[in-house]
């Protein structure tokens, strides 16, 4: 493990040009938002940033259908950033005086920052482990860096088209042109302002039960973050979104302070969810109870208004993308699709790819992958066994986290029984979300869709059972040494975790790490090279001399140029023109 005490000096400059950039953007979105809505909008770094990132992604959405998404697409939006610091200097000092003022309240709490910092690091330093990131996060960040939008894509390989808005970011970041290596700072950054976020509530709430609610919260945002923080994942950028605006709205609920200056980014951040990942579409649920408590505000019409112009901000870019790349307005979901342009992925191919979504993750324990396309159970037949499977396969934290949120409706009878004012509105919020999870449940079963809902619906009674507020006592529930050895406890946990990670990485790499890779340049993952040098990668020519490499289990994607198909891919393809630009259609039969 000689690259863990590296610096990685290329990724941290490459974070830090997407932190300015984001945060400027963020404060131009403020800024607008507070000139169509005549209010003062009232954020924090969280809610700026992934504003932020809701702005860039517009930007990059709509520029990729004529230009590749590169490093050079950041030079306006870096032109943009400088103008808007010199005539809105005054927004940055307020956010940095946001931040700052917990300085007198961190200081005595060094220990449990430093294990968070360490935690951060060591996650952040190793390889990309996700095994997904091999079969087509890497490869569908540099299609969107080396090319615009290339019609039928998803012939190539179905996921090539999949979450296309955190990939889109991450095009424009990855520097691969310059770095000769691709760098992917987007969930290291997100996650770290997320997890911080969390644990400035914990200090907030030190002197009350509330604080501990807020530590089991980033415990389990530990558990779904820390493991991608390194990989290019899609799902990061969708559980943060949910994550962050859920809790805050319920927060804001529960305080009774319902107000659009309040809620409107977290609402944006709702909407803006099911364009990183089509999972999160149940988010619609929540955003509409909200938008309607909002409607009998003084300015509701002009809300209405602001909504529908981002939806289709963040909408027909985002189905334009899925048209061009597949066919479909939302892609993988098969229903959406009345025109039928000569690149359109097969019906038949994309229903049995949704079917695998569906399926796979409520699968039977003594099922094989390949009953997933015909197995049609009731909900009775596969639940429980799926808790069996879970339990066999050791996936107890997820277990605890199912388990809880099926069972929260038992808090809100603990409340009456302690006799507990129930507020209307977060019991609601509550119910709604309530709903969210057995819809996740029914159609697609697998954690990462699901925890943040799973999470929220727990998190909302829990914050109602410890309503004090911040400060209520002198001394705190949660005294320096009790906290302190809750977060070793934690901190040596996930270390142990990431011992585990390492000696993955170390087991498939088959290459040493070079002088560079380390304190240059992040190490990549595994299979990177794995393929013995002496073989030849097989390939097929298509049109004008371009290679078709036809991916083995000798050969993967990510050794070989873009133009791949991985096996097993059941679309035979042909180019539509002479070029890589003009696309790939099906052969005909």
């Amino acid at each position: 493990m000689e690259f863990l005490y590296c610096d990685m000096l290329l990724l941290w400059f490459d974070a830090g040009i997407l932190v300015m950039i984001t945060i400027s953007l963020g404060i131009l979105f403020q800024l607008g938002l507070e000139k169509f809505m005549r209010v003062a909008i009232r954020p924090d770094l969280m809610s700026i940033f992934l504003a932020g990132l809701i702005l860039s992604t517009v930007y990059f959405n709509l520029l990729s259908f004529c230009f590749p998404v590169n490093y050079w697409t950041l030079l306006p939006l870096a032109a943009v950033s400088i103008l808007t610091f010199i005539r809105s200097g005054d927004r940055y000092h307020a956010l940095l005086y946001s931040v700052t003022r917990q300085a007198p309240v961190i200081r005595p709490w060094l220990l449990p920052f430093f294990c968070m910092g360490l935690l951060l690091f060591l996650y952040g330093i190793k390889p990309p482990t996700n095994p997904d990131s091999v079969i087509y996060h890497f490869l569908s960040i540099l299609w969107g860096e080396k090319y615009k939008v290339v019609p039928g894509l998803a012939n190539l390989y179905e996921p090539y088209a999949y979450n296309q808005a955190s990939f889109i970011i991450q095009s424009a970041y990855s520097f691969t042109g310059l770095t000769g290596q691709s760098l992917y700072p987007l969930n290291g950054v997100l996650s770290t302002l997320f997890l911080f976020w969390i644990l400035a509530r914990v200090y907030a709430y030190r002197n009350s039960v509330r604080g501990l609610v807020y530590f089991l919260f980033l415990v389990i945002s530990y558990r779904y973050l820390l493991g991608n923080l390194s990989s290019p994942s899609s799902d990061q950028l969708f559980q943060i979104c949910l994550s962050y605006s859920l809790v805050r709205i319920c927060e804001i609920l529960i305080s009774g302070e319902i107000d659009i200056p309040l809620l409107v980014l977290p609402c944006i951040i709702l909407l803006f969810a099911p364009a990183a990942k089509l999972s999160a579409y149940p988010a619609l649920l929540p955003l509409l109870f909200v938008f309607f408590l909002l409607q009998k505000k003084e300015g509701g019409f002009r809300l209405t208004l602001l909504l529908s112009c981002i939806a289709l901000l963040i909408y027909l870019p985002w189905m334009g993308r899925n048209y061009i790349m597949s066919g479909y307005l939302a892609f993988p979901y098969p229903h959406l699709s009345p025109f039928h342009p000569d690149w359109k992925v097969p019906e038949k191919i994309m229903k049995e790819g949704y079917l695998l979504i569906r399926n796979l993750p409520r699968m039977l324990p003594d099922d094989h992958a390949t009953l997933a396309l015909q197995r049609q159970v009731s909900f009775l037949d596969w639940f429980l066994p799926m808790f069996r499977k879970q339990f066999t396969n050791h996936f107890y934290f997820e277990l605890s986290i199912l388990v809880a949120a099926l069972a929260s409706p038992l808090l809100w009878i603990l409340l009456r029984i302690r006799q507990i004012r129930i507020q209307a509105l977060p019991f609601i919020f509550w119910l709604i979300l309530y709903s969210c999870c057995w819809l996740w449940l029914v159609n697609a079963p697998d954690y990462r869709y699901g925890i943040p809902f799973l999470t929220a619906c727990v998190f909302v009674p829990l914050l109602i059972c410890s309503p004090e507020p911040a400060g209520r006592s002198k001394r705190g529930l949660l005294n320096q040494k009790i906290l302190s050895l809750m977060f070793i406890l934690t901190t040596a946990y996930y270390c142990y975790g990431m011992v585990g990670l390492m000696r993955y990485y170390r087991a498939k790499r088959t290459e040493p790490v070079s002088w560079k890779e380390g304190w240059l340049v992040p190490p990549r993952n595994a299979f990177y090279k794995q393929a013995d040098k002496n073989d030849s990668f097989p390939y097929r020519m298509l049109n004008a001399g371009v290679k078709l490499y036809l991916a083995d289990r000798g050969h993967r994607c990510i050794n070989a140029g873009l133009v791949c198909a991985f096996e097993g891919n059941l679309v035979q393809v042909e180019m539509r023109g002479q070029r890589v630009e003009d696309g790939f259609k099906p052969a005909d039969p």
